[in-house]
């Protein structure tokens, strides 16, 4: 260990000292002016009574600039008897609390990225205080259901698209876990301005995580908003569960144009063509009509249908027809989200990825659990999205 590093832990262990002094003298001058009054509320009686004096306490509070200790004195109320300790309240602290809230919040930050444990490790090396991960998984479920909550009452808003997707989550009983289903509102696109050349780069997607579900896909169920274009990987049954939305008749349901020849390979991949070269003559037609195809490609995609059901290709002909309409939509009305045309779902996509990132770390989820961190994480990605001051929002 060098001096200077020896030089910095002493430093920080005196601060501690006097930071914990200074804490207790302010809380023993707060409670003084408080008690100089001879009656004080209660919180049993409801209304201002006297009271006697009966000793104090010492409590200790973890925080996030180290722990501290204070007396605390105990009052009883002469008509109920009661007893009670003014400063708790006083401080905005519940009852046997021995965390505050700020380490709990940092705590918190730290556990979407990471794992509870882990969080727990980390906070105690920067914080100097102790957290178990139990409190920390507390304090996210707490997070998560304000959040939600937050979401049901936010007034309702008109997105030019929603785009719905699902990723798996290791939890239930089946092997690959359970859907975590997305839904996400896109309104425009956000550029950066380069201070020194005017030139506008960077793009992204102005928009908002809108309801998050594991398991039963209640995503729709909870959206208060509206929009015309409903963007899918070809899921069928969204179609059903997006009736839920306000103006569920007017929705145009496009199909990602990225989605499309994938799940097309796998149609032909059930279908017999076990290697790629055999796949990939079919795939690559599609890939042209979606590319290429401004004009015609009706007809070219009817004769990519007569290809299929000549070569007796039934799978991948059944997904050009369950597919046909919504890829029509998408070229005839395109979504366009600021300068630009949304044709596919990349968005969530990398939404899918940062979902991956916490959700997948080879543990067992509870539903509760899993959907709580998933909520908090991208809340804290998306929803609270700073935009620097040099940025331009297309609409």
């Amino acid at each position: 260990m060098t001096k200077i590093t020896e030089v910095i832990i002493e430093s920080k262990k005196e601060t501690k000292i006097y930071f914990a002094k200074q804490c207790q003298k302010k809380i023993t001058k707060i409670e003084k002016e408080k008690l100089r009054r001879k009656k004080c509320y209660c919180p049993h009686c409801k209304k201002e009574e006297n009271y006697v004096k009966r000793g104090s306490r010492e409590r200790r509070l973890k925080t996030s600039e180290g722990e501290i200790r204070f007396q605390v004195k105990q009052i009883q109320c002469k008509k109920c008897k009661k007893i009670q300790r003014p400063i708790i309240g006083w401080l905005n602290l519940k009852a046997r609390q021995q965390i505050t809230e700020d380490l709990l919040e940092k705590a918190s930050q730290v556990a979407i990225n990471t794992s509870y444990k882990t969080a727990k490790r980390i906070t105690k090396t920067f914080t100097g205080s102790e957290i178990s991960a139990n409190s920390i998984r507390k304090k996210i479920l707490e997070k998560a259901k304000k959040i939600k909550e937050e979401q049901s009452q936010a007034p309702p808003e008109d997105y030019k698209v929603i785009m719905k997707d699902s990723t798996k989550g290791k939890t239930g009983k089946t092997k690959r876990g359970e859907d975590i289903n997305i839904a996400f509102g896109a309104k425009g696109r956000s550029y950066i301005k380069n201070r020194k050349t005017g030139e506008l780069s960077r793009p992204g997607i102005i928009g908002q995580i809108l309801n998050v579900t594991v398991g039963d896909d209640k995503t729709f169920a909870g959206i208060q908003h509206k929009t015309e274009n409903v963007m899918t990987d070809g899921d069928r049954s969204i179609k059903n569960k997006a009736k839920a939305i306000k103006n569920s008749e007017k929705i145009i349901f496009h199909r990602c144009n990225w989605h499309l020849p994938r799940m097309f390979g796998y149609a032909l991949y059930h279908d017999g063509l076990i290697t790629k070269p055999e796949r990939s003559k079919y795939v690559f037609l599609l890939h042209s009509i979606i590319k290429y195809s401004f004009k015609n490609y009706e007809k070219y995609y009817q004769e990519l249908k007569e290809l299929c059901k000549k070569h007796k290709l039934k799978r991948a002909l059944k997904y050009l027809q369950n597919a046909e309409q919504e890829f029509y939509n998408t070229k005839k009305n395109p979504i366009k989200l600021g300068d630009k045309y949304l044709l596919s779902n990349s968005p969530i996509e990398r939404v899918m990825r940062e979902v991956d990132r916490r959700a997948d770390i080879g543990c067992r989820w509870s539903k509760k659990g899993l959907e709580a961190i998933t909520i908090v994480r991208l809340n804290h990605i998306y929803n609270n999205k700073v935009l620097p001051d040099n940025s331009i929002e297309i609409y």
